[in-house]
């Protein structure tokens, strides 16, 4: 009877154990690592500059290789936007030019811009140097 009390005990015993090890078993604990990536918007480029600002900076120019680089944008500005323009020419004194771009005394003009056929707008300016008059399409 004391063998079976030991074998009964032994199983027990083991059972006990199996029932330790199996409760203390290390629980399996999973880490999500999760990256969030912001992408920032690619520098786009700055939106043109409204003609107002343009035209400033054709009329207050300090040299004529600024006032140029201020026609070729109004150019651009008003090719992007669909738009003409028509430009007289005088002297100081108030008469026409003809061939202005080449005049060897200083000049007057007057650019009208037009949006389809209706007037925009216009602006007098002295050009630093009468050849930027052939950017605008003069002689």
């Amino acid at each position: 009877m004391q063998d079976a009390k030991i074998v009964g005990m032994r199983i027990a015993t083991v059972a006990l154990l199996t029932l330790f090890l199996i409760g203390c078993t290390h629980r399996r604990i999973e880490t999500e690592t999760v990256t969030t990536v912001r992408e920032t918007p690619v520098a786009q480029q700055p939106p043109l500059p409204q003609i107002d600002q343009i035209i400033f900076d054709v009329q207050n120019a300090p040299a004529g290789e600024s006032q140029a680089d201020a026609l070729r944008r109004m150019h651009k500005w008003m090719a992007d936007h669909r738009m003409t323009f028509h430009v007289t020419v005088q002297n100081m004194e108030g008469q026409a030019v003809s061939s202005p771009s080449t005049a060897w005394f200083p000049v007057r003009a007057t650019v009208s811009i037009i949006d389809r056929d209706q007037p925009y707008r216009d602006f007098v300016f002295v050009p630093r140097d009468n050849r930027n008059l052939t950017i605008l399409g003069l002689d």
